[in-house]
C-alpha cells in the first residue's frame, strides 16, 4: 500500500525516478521539434513574411518546456544526491502525495508560503 502523508518508501522513489526520466526524454524530444521548426522558419525564402506572433508564441513555448525540462533534471539530480523528497530551504521530508502530484516540486508547503520567514 503506497504512503500518504509521509515520506517516499523505496518503491515510490523507485517510481518517480523513472516517472521523471520520461518526462525528461519528452522534454527534451519537445525542445528538438521546437528547434528544428524555427531553424526550418527561419530558411524560408521570405524571413520578412514570418508571423511575429507565432514566432512570439514558439519562443514562449520553449522557454516554458525549458524551464520544464530544468526542474526535472534538477530532481533527477536530487534523487542522485539522496536529496530528493526534502525541502530544499528547511530540509523536512515532503509529503509523498505532494511529490506524486508534482514531482519537480522542491519546498514544503509552509516554506512555500509567500509571508515565511526565510530560513
Amino acid at each position: 500500500m503506497s504512503n500518504q502523508t509521509g515520506p517516499l518508501d523505496a518503491r515510490e522513489h523507485e517510481q518517480l525516478r523513472a516517472r521523471l526520466r520520461r518526462d525528461a526524454a519528452r522534454l527534451r524530444d519537445h525542445l528538438a521539434g521546437v528547434a528544428m521548426s524555427r531553424r526550418l522558419r527561419s530558411s524560408t525564402p521570405h524571413p520578412e513574411r514570418a508571423d511575429t506572433d507565432e514566432d512570439l508564441r514558439a519562443a514562449r513555448n520553449a522557454l516554458r518546456v525549458r524551464r520544464a525540462l530544468d526542474g526535472t533534471l534538477a530532481a533527477l539530480r536530487r534523487m542522485a544526491d539522496d536529496e530528493y523528497g526534502r525541502c530544499v530551504h528547511c530540509g523536512e521530508p515532503m509529503e509523498a502525495r505532494r511529490l506524486r502530484v508534482e514531482p519537480t516540486v522542491t519546498a514544503c508547503p509552509d516554506c512555500e508560503r509567500p509571508d515565511r520567514d526565510p530560513v
